[in-house]
């Protein structure tokens, strides 16, 4: 995202690579030891993943289903975790923490290459990186708000239709889904509303940017080429759906 605004209202940045399971369980463990000596908190859980089958011809549904655990592993302030499981690894910024891309870049190299090549990956089956801006404008615009002096009036069709009924809205959530040289990208845009299925009280508005691979990427060594092209492309999106009213507090100095 954008390097040139003072502040940011990215909730969350997420870098995700997914593989064909690893299976050497011991190397696994070894790597996890690696990174406890980067991140100092760990946390564990268990969860499930499985696969449902439908043949209509013989009239049979089977399903699987296994146990997998998933490892976190964070940083001093929790604000950046890496999680791992058998076959897929994500490195999130929480809490607002991302800075820009030159800090993705360089995890990505210190933590995404390394995995790589600490188990002999050839393939990713996906890429993805996602970008997920929350724009809570309530200590920004007393009274009501006009949404078009902030976002372009492209993106609020459905909440200007919402303001022309009768009715309280709840929730005005638009996607759109991109192709995008050999990439796709979902974007998410709107007013989400945490306290769903509730009427909406806050001045909130969401523009979520998720792009990933089309296809499995090989060699590997292009991820850093990669990921700078889709981070090209989602800033160009989001320059396209703000306005300068907003341009305005992005460059407001943090209180």
């Amino acid at each position: 995202m954008s390097e040139n605004y003072k502040r940011t209202f990215l909730d969350n940045v997420i870098l995700r690579i997914d593989f064909d399971p690893i299976v050497d369980s011991e190397k696994f463990l070894a790597y996890q030891e690696k990174l406890a000596g980067i991140f100092p908190f760990k946390e564990q859980s268990q969860g499930y993943k499985g696969t449902i089958e439908i043949n209509v011809l013989k009239d049979q549904v089977v399903s699987q289903k296994e146990k997998t655990t998933t490892y976190d592993y964070l940083d001093a302030y929790r604000n950046k975790r890496v999680r791992i499981t058998p076959d897929f690894l994500t490195i999130e910024y929480m809490n607002r923490s991302y800075s820009n891309s030159e800090e993705l870049l360089e995890d990505c190299k210190k933590i995404v290459d390394e995995f790589l090549k600490e188990f002999s990956i050839t393939t990713i089956n996906r890429l993805g990186l996602r970008y997920i801006n929350r724009f809570d404008l309530d200590a920004e615009v007393t009274g009501s708000i006009e949404w078009k002096k902030f976002f372009s009036v492209e993106l609020l069709g459905a909440i200007d239709f919402a303001q022309k009924l009768v009715y309280p809205l709840s929730r005005a959530m638009t996607s759109l889904q991109l192709r995008v040289d050999d990439h796709n990208i979902l974007v998410r845009y709107g007013i989400w509303n945490q306290d769903f299925p509730s009427e909406n009280n806050r001045k909130e508005f969401i523009i979520d940017i998720d792009a990933s691979s089309r296809a499995a990427l090989e060699p590997i060594a292009e991820i850093s080429t990669l990921l700078k092209k889709y981070n090209s492309n989602i800033e160009k999106i989001f320059e396209l759906s703000i306005k300068e009213d907003l341009r305005n507090i992005l460059n407001k100095e943090n209180v």
